[in-house]
């Protein structure tokens, strides 16, 4: 009897012992804690036991809440049209400059009731032979640029054509050691 009544007396309290401890918010890893256990027990009259045994029934709820929107399987299966989506060469090629995770979160956006992983993503890539190839930036220049280059490789050569016959000493770039008591 005594058992039935202090049951039904934390059931009454669970409300009031969450407000307290996560101020009306969902127990979650996120969520901020207001007031200890302790002070909680003190203030309703109940062991540290008994408010610890409430928390715990309320967050094993929404963990289990969780684990349910993390195990379900029609957003986890793709179908062909899936498969072909990701592996199409448009989509690769508007999607190079994008990480793995960023690729999921792009196929999340044009699919919402579908979710991919990075491994899972990387796992379809590999099976359909599609590899990660470093893109190589080469600035092409222009016509008058490669004129002037020209110019100066023909005028740096000159000089050193009229260095050699005065008999003057050259010191290359590369044979030269510079350091804070170098004096030239």
């Amino acid at each position: 009897m005594k058992t039935e009544k202090r049951r039904r007396r934390i059931a009454e309290l669970e409300p009031l012992i969450l407000g307290l401890r996560y101020n009306g918010q969902d127990p979650s890893t996120a969520s901020y804690t207001c007031f200890t256990v302790r002070r909680i027990a003190t203030t309703l009259g109940l062991s540290m036991n008994q408010v610890k045994a409430v928390l715990a029934r309320a967050s094993r709820a929404t963990t289990s809440l969780q684990a349910q929107r993390r195990l379900r399987k029609e957003e986890r299966e793709l179908d062909v049209r899936h498969i072909r989506f990701l592996v199409h060469p448009d989509n690769l090629r508007t999607w190079v400059p994008h990480s793995l995770r960023m690729r999921t979160k792009l196929f999340h956006r044009h699919f919402p009731d579908k979710v991919i992983s990075v491994w899972k993503l990387s796992q379809i890539y590999r099976r359909h032979r599609i590899v990660y190839k470093k893109i190589k930036y080469s600035l092409l220049k222009t016509k008058q640029k490669q004129q002037e280059v020209q110019e100066r490789l023909i005028d740096v050569t000159a000089q050193m054509l009229k260095l050699y016959q005065e008999d003057k000493r050259m010191i290359f770039i590369d044979e030269v050691t510079f350091s804070s008591k170098t004096r030239l």
